[in-house]
């Protein structure tokens, strides 16, 4: 993880992940100073909500359906200082494939 900085906004991100996320834009909303993330490309709806429904919709949106094709399914577990643990469960239960996946 390597910290950035973008208009004042201090950002943690692992660069390595930078190929995934072209074409994601990360917004604030002036009204309510929710931060918003929107990528066309991914099929991914405008993210809504607090933290957790904001997990839970890119689960349900685009990482269940994808693993669903191989018998799997991932749930949200808990989040907890600001870290997402989920469950794989289905097909991905003890596949050794899990971190190519996700």
């Amino acid at each position: 993880m390597q910290r950035f900085e973008k208009e004042g906004i201090v950002f943690w991100m692992d660069f390595s992940l930078l190929p995934f996320l072209e074409g994601t834009e990360i917004q604030i909303d002036e009204d309510t100073g929710e931060i918003e993330v929107v990528n066309e490309g991914l099929g991914i709806g405008k993210l809504r909500g607090n933290f957790e429904d904001r997990v839970r919709q890119v689960l349900d949106e685009q990482v269940n359906p994808m693993v669903a094709s191989h018998g799997g399914v991932v749930s949200l577990s808990r989040i907890e200082n600001g870290e997402v643990f989920l469950r794989f469960g289905g097909g991905c239960q003890g596949c050794g494939m899990v971190d190519v996946t996700l």
